[in-house]
């Protein structure tokens, strides 16, 4: 067994977040049948990516078959072109925004900050991607607007789009008694811009109207529905 990995569930599976938050590395979420493994986010760059192939490999999972963006952002999106032979999986609004934002962008210090981005580090230190000769953006291949189910194997995996503060095109994945959100809770990503807290409120009830009883976060792993809820509350 893997000692990167954290066992959620008997066929679902963590590679978990960095534990420094400047690393800009989310979880991934790994969710494995009898013939395929299915990723919930890509991983932030090439290394992240074959870093979890390599966790993947010691557990003798199965090929990757889909890579499903929770959303477009770069930490969510940039370790794609790792998972050859896989079906990138993603709400239509990611394809516009990953071709809006990043497609044949300079993505380096010196644009972003030209771009108004005072913190390198919430859109790409140039430590992360490593080699920009190499790097190919993968853009989802299969789209939906409302909600779409995808079926593998004996599993239904059901993704639907929720939306929030920190980026238009967050969707949701329930696998089972699992629900993977991504960053839909998290504030604006632009600290200039400030959080909607009713909104986010509204999307928390929204979440925990799921029946799920374990909720993963992308940057903050998973939590059980008592332990979510009650950190969703706060003081």
């Amino acid at each position: 067994m893997s000692d990167l990995l954290q066992r959620i569930s008997d066929h679902i599976w963590l590679f978990p977040p960095h534990p420094d938050s400047e690393a800009m590395q989310p979880g991934v979420g790994i969710v494995i049948t009898d013939s395929a493994t299915v990723l919930i986010d890509a991983g932030n760059s090439p290394r992240h990516a074959r870093q979890i192939r390599a966790a993947l490999r010691q557990i003798d999972a199965p090929p990757v078959s889909y890579v499903i963006y929770t959303h477009h952002h770069w930490d969510h999106t940039f370790g794609a072109q790792i998972w050859t032979g896989s079906v990138a999986v993603g709400h239509e609004q990611c394809r516009n925004l990953l071709l809006e934002h990043y497609d044949g962008q300079p993505w380096n210090q010196h644009h972003g900050l030209e771009q108004g981005y005072p913190n390198p580090a919430l859109w790409l230190p140039d430590r992360t991607v490593g080699d920009w000769g190499a790097f190919r953006l993968v853009l989802p291949q299969i789209t939906f607007t409302a909600s779409m189910n995808l079926v593998v194997d004996d599993l239904t995996l059901a993704l639907r789009h929720v939306g929030g503060q920190h980026a238009a095109d967050s969707i949701i994945v329930q696998a089972g008694e699992v629900l993977f959100i991504g960053d839909c809770i998290e504030p604006p990503p632009d600290p200039s811009q400030p959080p909607g807290d009713i909104i986010a409120h509204g999307l928390i009830e929204n979440l925990l109207g799921c029946e799920v009883n374990i909720f993963v976060d992308g940057h903050n792993g998973p939590a059980a529905r008592a332990d979510f809820a009650r950190r969703q509350a706060g003081p």
